[in-house]
Formats: C-alpha cells, sequence, structure tokens
C-alpha cells in the first residue's frame, strides 16, 4: 500500500506529540536553587524545558512540563487532536504498521 507524504508527516506529528511526554522523564532535569522559608521548609526549583514552547523556565515542581497556563492548554489541545486523529485514521495505521512490519 502506497502512503502519502500528508499521511506520514501527520502520524509521525502525532506520534511526537503523544511520546513527548515519556522520552523527557527520561532526561535529568537539573536543581537549580535550594532555599528555605521562615518556616524551614526546603524550597527546591528545577530549570526544565517547556514542552510546548521549548523554552527554559524555572520551575518548583519536579513533575512540571509547561512554562505557562497558557502553554499548558495548547499542550492539552495538542494532545487531544493527536488522540482524535489516531481514531480517525485507524485503519490506515493498522495498514501503515503491517508494512513497515513486513519491511
Amino acid at each position: 500500500m502506497d502512503f502519502d507524504a500528508d499521511f506520514l508527516s501527520e502520524y509521525y506529528k502525532a506520534v511526537d506529540i503523544l511520546t513527548r511526554e515519556r522520552l523527557d522523564r527520561l532526561k535529568k532535569r537539573q536543581k537549580v536553587d535550594s532555599t528555605s522559608n521562615r518556616a524551614g521548609e526546603r524550597l527546591v526549583s528545577y530549570k526544565v524545558v517547556c514542552h510546548y514552547c521549548q523554552e527554559e523556565f524555572s520551575a518548583k515542581s519536579n513533575g512540571a512540563k509547561s512554562c505557562g497556563d497558557r502553554c499548558k492548554k495548547r499542550l492539552s489541545l495538542e494532545k487531544k487532536e493527536a488522540r482524535r486523529w489516531f481514531e480517525k485514521n485507524q485503519e490506515r495505521i493498522q495498514d501503515f504498521n503491517e508494512t513497515v512490519n513486513k519491511l
């Protein structure tokens, strides 16, 4: 079966969006600063790269994925669109995977 360039580019884009989070877990996050507040609680900040805009930012949480609410919302919408695309093109994706496995 012949797959057009549009299908392949959309397929790889959707795969990239949905696997970006798993691949980021493998990267080591860098601790930037460690301070204490008045109550003696230790505060740590991490240097993290935003999943959406790819800019580096300082986060209070080790699990932060986006630099702000705007990027967080856009990232969420991007993932939803990728999942919808996979659901809509399930048969073509199966054909593509079978073709690749035969090689």
